[in-house]
């Protein structure tokens, strides 16, 4: 039976794009501390066989450098309709990531007993789920939103804005922007956080013809990383630092092994 893998682009064909806090010459905030985020793209319309409804994933972050836990969906492309399973997501590699230079080595297992078996650098264009350092490439809201409200969502205090998407069928993004939140790392849309700061964009809402087809937020885990998370930290910065693996493209390191 041939099992077939999938990589899910988290970008919808409304363009649903995500950023890190740092300007275009990828100067980075000085009070990132350290943490843990889960990501999450939920899609209400998807075909269970063929996609997950919750593409999400973990990413750890000390200072300038990032862990990223780089998932993927598995389904079984040849077997019948009635005896095929549902699909679903496995994780593929650890990817660490310098953010200073955008240097990445992957790794199997989130172990400090891990090697790394692929180094490379990303360039513009070539992104690792989350968009790490390209800024303002969201696409362009309308200067005044349609309903701009106060609101408690899961037990936080939030602003709530509704915005009209500029496409030719009716698109209409929520948008709810808290300041209840200790992180500051990641922003998915920066371009507003900066216009309503200390507010920060932590959940959007799609919304295609009145139907709601996607939400994309993020949930923060923890705002300190175990003594565990810590070493593992310690000893991938010592292995990038020391690494003798040959830099191989990006295309190179997509490939599943």
């Amino acid at each position: 039976m041939k099992i077939k893998q999938q990589q899910i682009l988290l970008i919808t064909w409304f363009c649903v794009v995500c950023v890190l806090a740092c300007s275009s010459s990828r100067k980075l905030p000085a009070d990132i501390a350290e943490g843990r985020i889960n990501y999450h793209y939920i899609s209400n319309y998807v075909d269970s066989f063929n996609d997950v409804k919750d593409y999400n994933y973990s990413i750890w972050y000390q200072d300038s450098c990032i862990v990223l836990q780089y998932v993927h969906v598995l389904y079984e492309l040849d077997a019948t309709m009635p005896e095929r399973p549902a699909a679903s997501m496995h994780t593929l590699k650890y990817v660490y990531l310098d953010l200073k230079n955008l240097s990445c080595q992957d790794y199997h297992a989130f172990d400090t007993s891990s090697v790394p078996y692929k180094n490379y650098k990303l360039k513009p264009g070539e992104i690792l789920q989350w968009n790490f350092y390209n800024v303002d490439n969201i696409p362009t809201y309308n200067d005044k939103p349609l309903i701009s409200v106060d609101t408690v969502f899961h037990n936080k205090r939030y602003k709530k804005f509704v915005f009209q998407l500029p496409f030719t069928e009716d698109v209409k993004r929520v948008v709810y922007m808290t300041d209840q939140y200790s992180q500051n790392l990641f922003h998915i849309s920066l371009m507003l956080d900066r216009k309503y700061a200390p507010y920060r964009v932590i959940r959007t809402e799609d919304f295609v013809n009145g139907k709601h087809e996607a939400t994309l937020y993020y949930e923060e885990l923890s705002n300190k990383l175990t003594g565990f998370e810590r070493s593992v930290f310690t000893k991938w910065k010592y292995n990038a630092q020391h690494t003798a693996l040959p830099v191989v493209s990006f295309d190179e390191a997509q490939k599943i092994q």
